[in-house]
């Protein structure tokens, strides 16, 4: 069984979305980040303007201060960004592994910084990285 704890996650935009917006793997995206707190969390700033972007967008202006507030200000969450040098290699990425533009800058964030993406896109899948969803941590596969 592999040991997942103290690793280092990057969490990817639809991880947080589960929560905010109420989806079907709220609980269990809860239930990873109770288990798995002492690690390190960290998001890419174009992840948390573009949880901005949808939650504006819902018209809800108080759970994006509400996420900010208790997530990345006094919460678990360190906000990262892809250095300048890596930018011109985004569009190399999402050609190779067929990524779109958000997949190709995570990829290349965690890859840059070693961490683990955690994710419910299965598109990481093809590229040599690794990214696993809260349940494979939670319940790994024997």
């Amino acid at each position: 069984m592999e040991k997942w704890i103290r690793v280092k996650f990057l969490v990817d935009t639809n991880i947080i979305l589960e929560v905010l917006l109420g989806q079907q793997r709220e609980e269990e995206v809860k239930e990873f980040f109770r288990e798995f707190g002492d690690s390190e969390f960290y998001i890419t700033d174009f992840a948390l303007h573009s949880i901005g972007v949808i939650l504006f967008h819902e018209d809800d202006q108080e759970g994006f201060d509400r996420f900010c507030r208790d997530m990345i200000l006094t919460g678990p969450l360190i906000v990262i960004n892809l250095p300048e040098d890596g930018l011109l290699e985004l569009s190399n990425i999402a050609e190779e592994y067929n990524l779109d533009f958000d997949d190709a800058y995570q990829y290349k964030t965690a890859k840059k910084s070693s961490l683990t993406i955690l994710t419910y896109d299965s598109d990481f899948e093809a590229a040599p990285i690794n990214s696993k969803t809260p349940a494979e941590i939670l319940r790994p596969a024997k």
